[in-house]
């Protein structure tokens, strides 16, 4: 989330590194969780699916202490200024870290669906390509949110807007295929499940951009948005 934080108190300084700490180990593994899921989708190994969704465990009990620690901070230290922007950002990135954790759980239950019935659908490349599009939306934002660069965030933020276009896309090729005779209704349901979490995702991330331009600003993204 950032690199160590000093201040004229060491105590305090310990307290909200090891607050960053906890956050930068829920990217690690959230990252991590993306990374094997995309490789699931190569390989469509049921069992590799079920790992993911039992690796979700590790990403709620580091939240847990994210959340503990973030409190911590704010009740022992009052934090102001762009102090307290981190640490309330840590207590909302917090959040959607283990929100995109269960996206990806999701993820795996109804692609493990897909894979245990041994389904070969059309629209698995698409899937397979949305899917590493968000994965690589979400490395651009962890690379960004360790720096300064504003304008590199907001591109992020508004490459977005592709995500939903790609996600309509997905869904629409997906029911046309279901409707030549490619799968049932229940093997349509699944890979629109799978599109949806992946949309989700992706507004998660943007959600992210927003919470770190605050915090290097104290503005709100969409406010500079609007006046553009």
């Amino acid at each position: 989330m950032s690199d160590d934080i000093p201040h004229t108190n060491p105590a305090y300084t310990r307290e909200m590194n090891k607050m960053a700490e906890l956050i930068e180990r829920m990217e690690e593994t959230l990252s991590a969780q993306f990374d094997g899921i995309c490789k699931a989708f190569v390989k469509m190994d049921p069992q590799e699916f079920k790992a993911i969704r039992r690796n979700d465990l590790e990403l709620n009990a580091i939240e847990g202490k994210a959340l503990g620690q973030a409190i911590s901070v704010l009740a022992c230290y009052q934090p102001v200024a762009e102090d307290l922007r981190t640490v309330v950002g840590a207590l909302y990135a917090a959040a959607e870290y283990e929100r995109m954790g269960d996206y990806i759980k999701n993820l795996a239950r109804s692609t493990g669906q897909l894979a245990k019935n041994s389904e070969d659908l059309k629209v698995f490349p698409s899937l397979n390509d949305m899917a590493e599009k968000v994965n690589s939306q979400f490395r651009d934002y962890l690379a960004v949110s360790r720096g300064d660069d504003l304008d590199k965030a907001i591109g992020i933020w508004k490459s977005d807007e592709a995500i939903d276009e790609q996600f309509r896309e997905v869904v629409n090729e997906a029911v046309e295929n279901q409707g030549d005779g490619d799968g049932d209704g229940q093997s349509l349901i699944h890979a629109v499940t799978v599109a949806n979490n992946l949309e989700r995702m992706g507004d998660r991330i943007k959600n992210l951009i927003e919470l770190f331009y605050y915090r290097k600003t104290g503005e709100r993204l969409l406010d500079r948005m609007e006046s553009d």
